[in-house]
């Protein structure tokens, strides 16, 4: 096996050519076969530059689970509900603050794994039935693309609604309503053909107060 101009790569009798380097202590070794010099040159920095994004990828510090409370408290500033969301997040992460976000789970507080908690559904997932909306004007199947046609127009909705049964429901002038199961999606007019987003049905909601 004889050396080449290059540092790490060799040639044997029937030019082949071998990578056989060490770099930062991970060792590169792999037969390139009948190329020539420059290609295993370019294959040999590719693997470098691999070995490089896997170093520098180990050496970033991985965000814990009280660097993303903390951006989570500085992004919900505004809401109305957040000194109730600074007590539990307080709470919580006097316990598990240092922990990696991908190793919170619901088991975590009770220091078992997953495994100890949870058990499959013996249920079995037969998944959506054929939706039907007989309080609206038509039912309307989305496309694979996500879209909505109707009357040759085109409403984009989602990909996650692909292939699902959507109701659509006109409420004004111009102006309809599109409904996925029991929840309302939101609003489309014929001009622009732009779903506007409905309320949100989960997010939390301040009661009035009551008179004194």
């Amino acid at each position: 096996m004889a050396s080449t101009r290059t540092p790490g790569i060799t040639i044997d009798t029937d030019g082949r050519r071998f990578l056989d380097k060490r770099y930062h202590g991970v060792r590169i070794g792999m037969r390139v076969g009948s190329v020539t010099q420059e290609q295993a040159e370019q294959r040999l920095q590719t693997e470098i530059q691999r070995i490089d994004l896997e170093l520098a990828e180990r050496a970033r510090p991985r965000p814990l689970l009280r660097d993303c409370a903390a951006r989570y408290l500085a992004q919900s500033r505004d809401k109305h509900s957040l000194e109730a969301i600074q007590v539990h997040v307080r709470l919580l992460i006097r316990h598990i603050g240092t922990l990696e976000p991908q190793h919170v789970h619901d088991a975590t507080l009770a220091m078992r794994y997953p495994a100890e908690l949870y058990s499959s559904s013996p249920r079995r997932y037969r998944g959506l039935g054929d939706l039907h909306y007989p309080f609206h004007d038509r039912t309307i199947t989305v496309t694979q693309c996500g879209r909505l046609c109707m009357n040759r127009r085109k409403i984009n909705l989602s990909l996650v609604f692909a292939g699902q049964n959507v109701g659509v429901k006109q409420i004004d002038e111009r102006i309809w309503l599109v409904s996925f199961m029991h929840y309302d999606l939101g609003f489309f007019d014929d001009e622009t053909c732009r779903l506007e987003p409905a309320d949100n049905p989960f997010q939390a909601k301040v009661l009035p107060m009551s008179p004194v």
